[in-house]
C-alpha cells in the first residue's frame, strides 16, 4: 500500500536543505555588502587624499620655500621668499588637517578624516646631491603624513616632495613630532645639522636664519648676525666629525643653540690594482656613483718579437644606494703579461687567462683581469665570490703573433671573423666559462707529437677576464689554429644581462639575487671611448692595469 507525504527523515533533511541554502545566501550578502561598502570607503579616502596633496602642492608651486621651522606638536611653519607664511597643522586627537594663511589668517583648506581612519606617525626625509652647481635645487624632502583605514589596506594620506636648493633654504631638520618653540626666536639652519664635506675643499658654512619672536624671519648681512655667534672650526681630517655651535643671543640671555655636525671624508674612492682583495666601506647612507674598467691584455710575439695590440679594457658605471657602514670588496684586473721567447704570458690577477707558445719563438700575451665589485669576502676565485659580484667590467684578450687581441665586451663579448681556425667565440651572459678565461698551452690533433715526444703547440693570446671568459679556440691540425674570444661584462638592473643565482645557475633576469641594482647603467666595450680612469676627458678603452671608482653623489638623511 503507498504512502503519501515525507516521512519524518525526508522533513529533516530537507529543511536542513532549506537552511544550508539561506546561510549561504546570507553570507553572499553580506559579503557583497562589504564589497560595496568598502568599495565606497576607499573612494571616499581617495577623493580627501587627492584633495590634500593638491592643496599643499599648489601652494608649494607657487611659492618658494624659503625656511621651515616647528611651530608646535604636529605644526609646521613655512616662511616663503615674499616674507609671507603658512602653517601646516595635523591634530591627532582631533582627526584634522589643516593649511592656513598666517599673513591673511585664511584657512587655505581644512578637512576631518572619515570615521574609521586616522593619521599615522608623519614621516620625513631629505636627500641633497653633491657637485651640483650653485643656484641650481640640489635637494628635495618628501613629507609622508600616512591616512589609515581600519577596514581598508593602503595610506590614504599626504605625500609630497619639494625641491630646493639647501644652501639658501633652511628646510632639512625638520621634526614633525617635536615641541621646539622659543619665546625670544628660532634658529634654523640652512642645509642640515648633519652634513658631509669633501676632505678636498675648503669648508663653507651654508649658514642660517632666525625667525624672530614676532614670527619674522632675520637673514644675516654683514654685520648683522641676528644676535648670533657661530663658534668652532672644520678641518680637513679625514673620517673626523666637526662641531659648529651656534648661539641666539637676546639681551644676555641664551634663547637658542644649534649644533651642526660635519664629517669630513674623502666623497671619491679610487682603486688601482694591488693583487688582493680591497674593502669599501660606505661612509653615509645615500647614493652611490660605481666605475670599473677592466685591465688590458699583453703583447704577443712572432719570431720573437712583439707583434701586434693587445686587446683593451671594457668600463661598466651605474648608480646604487647603500647603507652608511655598507661594505662593498673591489677586485681590479692585472695587466696582460707579454710573452717572451718560449714562454706566452702568464694568467693575470681576476681572471685573465695565459697565453701559449711555440718552438718558433711565436707566442701569445695573456689575457687582462676584470675588475668587479662583489658583496662577499673570498679569493678572486672562490666560487661564492664569484656568484657574489654585481658589477663586473671585462678585461682584454692579448694580441698572438697573428691577431690583433680583442677588446673586452659589454654583454657580449667579441669572436675572430677570420677563417684560418676554429676561433673562439666571444663570451655571453650564461657561457663560456663563468668568471675568467682559460688557455691550454698547447695546440695539436690528439696523438701528434713530435721528435721528442712534446705535444706541439701554437702561440695562442689568453682570453680576458670577465662575467664569462672564455676557452681558447679548438685546434684542429698543425696549421690551423684559433684564438680566444673575449669575455663579457655585468651590471645588476642593467638591460641584457642575465644575473646568476646563488647556487651559479642562471636566474633569467637581469637582478643578482642579492637584490643589489644599479640605475643609470652603462656598459662600454674596450673598442669604444670611455671616461679616462686617471684623467680628464675620454681614452678608447682602457689600458694598463684596472681600475675601479666609487663616488658618492647624494646624502640620504
Amino acid at each position: 500500500m503507498n504512502k503519501k507525504g515525507f516521512t519524518v527523515i525526508e522533513l529533516i533533511v530537507s529543511f536542513s536543505l532549506v537552511m544550508i541554502v539561506v546561510v549561504m545566501l546570507v553570507q553572499v550578502v553580506v559579503l557583497v555588502k562589504n564589497l560595496y561598502v568598502n568599495a565606497a570607503i576607499k573612494t571616499e579616502l581617495l577623493n580627501k587624499q587627492a584633495i590634500m596633496n593638491r592643496k599643499v602642492s599648489e601652494q608649494f608651486t607657487n611659492k618658494d620655500i624659503k625656511a621651515a621651522v616647528r611651530c608646535g606638536q604636529g605644526c609646521l611653519t613655512f616662511i616663503y621668499e615674499d616674507d609671507t607664511s603658512s602653517n601646516l597643522i595635523v591634530k591627532k586627537e582631533e582627526n584634522t588637517f589643516s593649511f592656513i594663511d598666517n599673513d591673511t589668517g585664511t584657512i587655505n583648506y581644512t578637512t576631518k578624516l572619515i570615521t574609521g581612519s586616522s593619521f599615522g606617525d608623519i614621516d620625513i626625509s631629505n636627500e641633497t646631491i653633491n657637485g651640483v652647481a650653485d643656484g641650481k635645487n640640489n635637494s628635495f624632502i618628501k613629507i609622508n603624513i600616512p591616512v589609515k583605514h581600519t577596514l581598508v589596506e593602503g595610506d590614504f594620506g599626504i605625500n609630497v616632495v619639494y625641491q630646493y636648493d639647501s644652501r639658501i633654504t633652511a628646510i632639512s631638520d625638520i621634526v614633525f613630532d617635536s615641541q621646539n618653540t622659543n619665546d625670544g626666536g628660532t634658529i634654523v639652519l640652512k642645509g642640515s645639522s648633519d652634513m658631509t664635506w669633501n676632505a678636498n675643499l675648503a669648508f663653507t658654512d651654508p649658514g642660517y636664519y632666525v625667525i624672530e619672536s614676532d614670527g619674522d624671519l632675520c637673514t644675516p648681512s654683514g654685520s648683522n648676525t641676528c644676535n648670533v655667534t657661530v663658534t668652532g672650526t672644520v678641518g680637513k681630517e679625514v673620517n673626523k666629525t666637526y662641531n659648529l655651535t651656534y648661539k641666539l643671543t637676546v639681551d644676555g640671555n641664551l634663547v637658542d643653540q644649534k649644533t651642526r655636525r660635519v664629517l669630513v671624508i674623502n666623497d671619491s674612492f679610487n682603486y688601482d690594482y694591488t693583487g688582493d682583495i680591497q674593502m669599501f666601506t660606505a661612509p653615509q647612507t645615500g647614493v652611490y656613483k660605481i666605475e670599473a674598467w677592466g685591465a688590458s691584455g699583453g703583447y704577443g710575439l712572432k719570431n720573437g718579437v712583439k707583434a701586434n695590440a693587445p686587446g683593451k679594457g671594457a668600463y661598466t658605471v651605474g648608480e646604487i644606494e647603500l647603507n652608511k657602514g655598507e661594505q662593498l670588496y673591489v677586485f681590479v684586473g692585472q695587466k696582460g703579461i707579454d710573452a717572451t721567447v718560449n714562454s706566452g704570458g702568464a694568467a693575470t690577477f681576476n681572471g685573465g687567462g695565459a697565453g701559449g707558445n711555440d718552438s718558433d719563438d711565436d707566442a701569445g700575451g695573456s689575457g687582462g683581469g676584470a675588475t668587479d665589485i662583489r658583496l662577499a669576502s673570498a679569493k678572486w676565485n672562490d666560487t661564492n665570490g664569484l656568484r657574489s659580484r654585481i658589477m663586473v667590467a671585462a678585461g682584454g684578450n692579448g694580441s698572438s703573433y697573428n691577431f690583433v687581441g680583442l677588446s673586452g665586451g659589454t654583454i657580449s663579448g667579441f669572436s675572430h671573423s677570420v677563417t684560418n681556425g676554429n676561433n673562439g667565440k666571444g663570451a655571453t651572459q650564461t657561457g663560456f666559462l663563468f668568471g675568467y678565461s682559460e688557455n691550454e698551452t698547447f695546440c695539436a690533433n690528439p696523438g701528434e707529437v713530435g721528435p721528442n715526444g712534446e705535444v706541439l703547440s701554437h702561440g695562442q693570446p689568453g682570453g680576458g677576464g670577465g662575467y664569462y671568459g672564455t676557452y681558447k679556440g679548438v685546434c684542429v691540425n698543425l696549421s690551423k689554429y684559433g684564438d680566444a674570444g673575449s669575455a663579457s661584462s655585468f651590471i645588476s638592473g642593467h638591460t641584457g644581462c642575465n644575473a646568476v643565482k646563488s647556487d651559479g645557475t642562471p636566474s633569467g633576469t637581469t637582478k643578482h639575487y642579492s637584490n643589489k641594482v644599479f640605475a643609470n647603467t652603462q656598459m662600454i666595450a674596450g673598442n669604444a671611448s670611455m671616461p679616462n680612469p686617471r684623467g680628464t676627458g675620454n681614452i678608447t678603452g682602457n689600458s694598463g692595469n684596472g681600475y675601479a671608482r666609487i663616488t658618492l653623489i647624494s646624502v640620504t638623511s
